[in-house]
């Protein structure tokens, strides 16, 4: 990498062309070799808003400040879902396991009929990645409602941590205890 001064000014030279600083050729210069991601054309398409896919990359690599992740970083908290208050706080309970998400997930996945049971974010995104026909309506969509719905569960999991409960997550709660009653 970079180093010292003159590495410096070595590197930034290199991406100047016609007098401009290239800044794709700079991030060339920083990012690993290699890295191409197999998930990364199915998170990086036009069908998901790109906030969401921000969001859908870091919740990939496990980068949210979830309450587990929070531990490791030496931040002594109660580690329990504030959304269902059934079990500890990780993202593989946030977004697919908490009762509040399997809800969610179910009546997405009725109304765009795909009978497929969503377990983890990673093997979703696979999943759909590796369908035979990825540029199908349905792939496109479900990107679509894969992205927002992550990021929509960690909108609602702040707002009851910082604002306390949400209406979205009252109304929820209660239609879907009518439904499975």
């Amino acid at each position: 990498m970079a180093g010292s001064g003159a590495n410096v000014e070595a590197l930034l030279h290199g991406c100047v062309k016609k007098g401009c600083l290239q800044l794709h050729l700079l991030y060339d210069q920083f990012r690993r070799k290699g890295s191409n991601i197999s998930w990364g054309k199915a998170v990086w398409n036009r069908a998901v808003l790109p906030k969401h896919s921000v969001f859908l990359v870091l919740a990939m690599q496990q980068k949210l400040a979830t309450v587990d992740q929070l531990h490791i970083m030496g931040i002594p908290l109660v580690n329990r879902c504030i959304l269902c208050k059934a079990d500890n706080e990780m993202h593989k309970h946030l977004f697919f396991r908490c009762n509040f998400s399997v809800v969610i997930w179910q009546r997405i996945m009725t109304w765009m009929r795909i009978h497929h049971r969503t377990s983890k974010l990673s093997k979703e995104v696979h999943w759909i990645a590796g369908r035979r026909v990825p540029k199908h309506w349905k792939a496109k969509w479900f990107f679509r409602f894969l992205g927002a719905t992550i990021y929509s569960i960690w909108e609602e999991r702040n707002i009851g941590i910082f604002q306390g409960w949400s209406m979205m997550l009252i109304i929820l709660l209660k239609t879907s205890n009518m439904l499975l009653a």
